[in-house]
């Protein structure tokens, strides 16, 4: 009876896990300058909307600054 309540249990959690919904991404800027930017990332799993939002990392010159944005899931 345990093995089937853990056998149930584990796959709960996989369904859960892998399930498609919407993320959103959040880009800031290492400047003092409030610039952040938000992404949405519709009906993907986790590590899919982790892969895209790392997508949305740079780093550009403004005048003599290096401005470097980064992006996390949130």
């Amino acid at each position: 009876m345990k093995q089937q309540i853990l056998l149930i249990a584990v796959f709960c959690a996989l369904v859960f896990a892998s399930c498609k919904k919407d993320w959103t991404c959040v880009c800031n800027t290492n400047t003092g300058i409030k610039n952040s930017n938000t992404i949405y990332i519709e009906q993907v799993n986790k590590k899919t909307a982790k892969d895209r939002c790392k997508l949305h990392d740079k780093t550009y010159q403004s005048g003599s600054v290096t401005v470097i944005e980064t992006c996390e899931l949130q």
